[in-house]
């Protein structure tokens, strides 16, 4: 590759690196080379000399950027790390005290279409079967944009010599039938292989994990309790896995980072009265209240609101900031500060000293005596606090105290306590606490090590699922492009060493469309008034109606012979001793520390591996001549290179608008439906039925938007736009090589 340029690098090389008065590489190889440096522009250097002149830039330039890092490095070593002492934590408080204003019956939000979606029984299905199925729903994703949308738009890409040029054509047709191909083979391929492996997965973790090995158990949950898993001290039976506990006491999660969240505190004047009256406690006319301050608010019964009020659902909003003035890392200092919404029922000890300690004298928890607010480690009602020094009640604020109701909020916020853990960047964050706690205490903090095991564990259950597919993938490449012939002969009336029409398909402008079936217009146009012949992704019986008994039947009677002859089989011979092997642990926590998303670095892998095998087939393929061959391999290539970039970069940019448009939001209204069930008292059944796979299901959100990208940009986004651009380069390639054979001959 030459690189053209009309600046000299090296002098500017110097010139950015080299103060004045040094010398540089460049001075030393003149003076010993006996080259004059006032030499004229007639003076053409030799090759030898280019060549040298070239490495000194390129060592110039690798050299200044080496310099260039280490003192970055260097000056951000000098920078401050943050440590919770430095984070000045006092009450967020509002400067006019809220008074009551008109307090409306019931909280009303206006239902968008996206919310509608959100909260469809579709999107919670495809969820819970995304995490478990990745191969087969990029396998499925593919095989649309393949088999319909790619073809159709490569067939209708302008052609550079014109419409009835067939050699144009005859490459968007083959390009086509190749997209059909892949397409095909992929999702056959994937049902036949990956299916069955991720079923055995699967059966392994529902119906063997708690026949795992005790080493295999320590290694998935690093804080089990072992001893709790045995039926009795002899160890010659193990309990549920629902019945198991961590060594703190709480309940075994499979999930290590399922979060506990509550709904967003919220100020009391912003509050409906049904939350008061069903969930707080507190029944109150707030027409005759209008104007008093919360403190002062009296009941229907009489009495004062600030004495009837359940103190469960009320918290307190805690602003964190930096203090002091040595420097400090921006990137850190940014992840670190903030706000923090904290229940008065779940505060730290250590963490309400530091609130009393940096708050302002004047400030009414300066008063606070600690002690009055724990009783065996446990926070007390609020009405029992002491003010220090005296046995006197001390007051609480409630306009400047707030209120986490299911009722008026669909937005949750993870449940914290003021405890803090430092990520391995640098950034201090509040600890958050596992869905196990008992009577509605905090349940297990998510420290680094169960965040590091979670995170192993999610490598080690994906890597299990994409390897089968990724091991065939090199298979299914070469039983694809045997496929194109037959497609080509099917769909484009191609046959091998045949062209094409002169005008294929289009002599009817009425009906131009390309039917991928091999049909004629009439049987296409048949097809497309009759929607019975559509594609149904709905599961039917024998008389063809979806639901029903016979269905429902008959998808049990497919499900046991599957778990029988295939989840099973597998699981016992791949599954478990997966799951157990140490090794292959290991090499999951050494992928676990990789940059990036392991779901798109095995749909990178299964890529690469793809393309290899197309490019060497196409270069080796003998019936393709030279011209061909070379174009084909060009588009190929190209195909693997620009859209691993692009989907890397698109995925990282929709990252955080993911989390917020659909993780985030379907999140709280899971978590919603779920608080407003326990509220309403609704059986267990229900309640579990609404938890189960809750954290794998938001799992799957950044999943199923991953495999989309990838999918949407490595399937039909970059190859539909690399194919003109690829033709022309092999067109560009293929007249080098005319010109330099009829050199050759003359």
């Amino acid at each position: 590759m030459k690189i053209h340029t009309t600046q000299n690098l090296s002098f500017l090389a110097q010139q950015q690196l080299y103060p004045t008065g040094s010398v540089s590489l460049t001075d030393i190889r003149f003076k010993q080379g006996n080259v004059q440096e006032n030499s004229t522009k007639s003076d053409l250097p030799s090759k030898k000399d280019r060549n040298y002149k070239l490495i000194n830039t390129i060592v110039l330039l690798s050299g200044g950027t080496m310099i260039f890092g280490l003192s970055a490095a260097l000056a951000k070593s000098r920078l401050k790390k943050l440590t919770p002492e430095d984070l000045k934590n006092t009450i967020k408080t509002l400067e006019e005290k809220i008074k009551v204003g008109d307090v409306k019956e019931e909280f009303t939000t206006k239902t968008t279409r996206w919310d509608k979606f959100l909260e469809s029984k579709s999107l919670d299905k495809v969820l819970q079967w995304t995490e478990k199925n990745e191969p087969v729903i990029q396998a499925a994703m593919a095989a649309l944009i393949c088999m319909i949308l790619r073809p159709l738009t490569i067939m209708s890409l302008p052609n550079k010599k014109g419409k009835d040029d067939n050699m144009y054509k005859e490459d968007n047709m083959y390009a086509s039938a190749h997209s059909i191909s892949s397409g095909i083979m992929g999702l056959v391929a994937t049902m036949l292989i990956a299916r069955p492996f991720a079923r055995g997965t699967q059966y392994t973790m529902d119906k063997m994990f708690k026949d795992l090995s005790e080493d295999a158990l320590k290694r998935y949950c690093p804080k089990l309790d072992l001893n709790s898993i045995y039926t009795d001290a002899t160890k010659t039976a193990r309990k549920e896995v629902k019945e198991w506990l961590l060594i703190d006491g709480n309940r075994f999660i499979s999930n290590l980072k399922d979060v506990e969240k509550i709904p967003e505190l919220m100020q009391f004047n912003e509050i409906s009265a049904k939350t008061f009256r069903e969930l707080l406690h507190a029944d109150v006319d707030w027409a005759s209240q209008k104007g008093k301050s919360f403190n002062d608010v009296v009941t229907k019964d009489g009495k004062k609101l600030y004495d009837v009020i359940d103190w469960n659902y009320l918290g307190i909003i805690v602003k964190q900031e930096y203090k002091g003035a040595e420097k400090v890392d921006k990137k850190i200092l940014m992840e670190s500060t903030g706000d923090a919404r904290i229940l008065l029922k779940d505060l730290d000890r250590e963490f309400l000293e530091k609130i009393i300690k940096d708050s302002d004298n004047s400030s009414y928890w300066k008063k606070l005596d600690i002690n009055s607010v724990y009783k065996d480690g446990q926070v007390v009602d609020f009405r029992n606090w002491k003010e220090l020094g005296s046995e006197n009640q001390w007051k609480l604020d409630l306009g400047n105290t707030y209120i986490s109701s299911p009722y008026d909020t669909t937005i949750y916020i993870p449940r914290i306590s003021g405890k803090h853990r430092i990520e391995p960047t640098g950034e201090i964050k509040y600890a958050a606490y596992l869905k196990n706690g008992i009577d509605g205490k905090l349940g297990t903090p998510i420290d680094e090590v169960m965040m590091a095991a979670d995170k192993k564990n999610d490598v080690l259950n994906k890597s299990m699922t994409w390897a089968p597919d990724i091991v065939t993938r090199p298979l299914v490449a070469t039983a694809t492009i045997s496929l194109i012939p037959i497609a080509l002969k099917n769909i484009f009336h191609i046959e091998k060493g045949k062209s094409a029409p002169a005008k294929p398909v289009q002599e009817n402008k009425e009906n131009n469309n390309v039917s991928f079936k091999g049909k004629s217009a009439d049987d296409s146009d048949t097809e497309t008034k009759n929607p019975s012949n559509s594609v149904s992704f709905k599961s039917k019986g024998s008389n063809g109606s979806a639901g029903g008994k016979k269905p429902s039947s008959l998808r049990e009677h497919i499900n046991k012979f599957l778990e029988r002859f295939i989840s099973k089989p597998l699981a016992k011979i791949y599954g478990k001793p997966m799951y157990e092997s140490k090794t292959v642990n290991n090499i999951a926590e050494r992928l676990s520390k990789v940059p990036g998303g392991m779901t798109n670095h095995m749909a990178t892998l299964g890529a690469l591996l793809t393309s290899s095998v197309y490019m060497y087939q196409t270069l080796h393929k003998k019936d393709l001549d030279d011209d061909r061959k070379r174009t084909l391999a060009v588009n190929q290539c190209l195909c693997f290179i620009v859209p691993t970039i692009c989907a890397y970069t698109v995925d990282k940019l929709l990252k955080n608008l993911t989390k917020e448009k659909i993780e985030y939001k379907y999140a709280s209204k899971q978590e919603q439906k779920i608080a407003l069930a326990k509220l309403n008292k609704a059986d267990s059944e229900t309640i579990e039925k609404l938890q189960k796979g809750l954290g794998a299901k938001l799992k799957g959100v950044r999943t199923l938007v991953s495999l989309a990208i990838f999918a949407l940009i490595y399937r039909y986004v970059a190859p539909v736009l690399i194919t003109p651009v690829a033709n022309r380069i092999g067109e560009r390639v293929n007249e080098k090589k005319h010109a330099e054979k009829a050199q050759a001959n003359a």
